[in-house]
């Protein structure tokens, strides 16, 4: 069983990176107060914004892929030559 202090400390520690990631990548998300961020999400779950997410995640991969795999080419044409 948690002591209050350890509730706490974990409910400061959950705020704590929402307002990082609500700072760094979210600048239309508001809130009243910080408690407000100890429970739920903070991003929106619409339909557009969750087609816009799951596009960019994609498209991410996609690109972090092929530089994997130009790096590989690369590398292994130093090697033979």
């Amino acid at each position: 069983m948690r002591t209050r202090a350890e509730r706490r400390h974990f409910r400061v520690k959950t705020i704590k990176r929402k307002k990082r990631i609500i700072k760094e990548h979210n600048n239309y998300w508001s809130y009243a107060y910080d408690g407000v961020l100890n429970k739920g999400k903070i991003h929106c779950s619409c339909p557009i914004c969750k087609h816009i997410r799951r596009y960019i995640s994609s498209a991410k991969k996609r690109t972090d892929k092929l530089k994997f795999i130009e790096g590989l080419k690369e590398y292994f044409n130093k090697e033979v030559e």
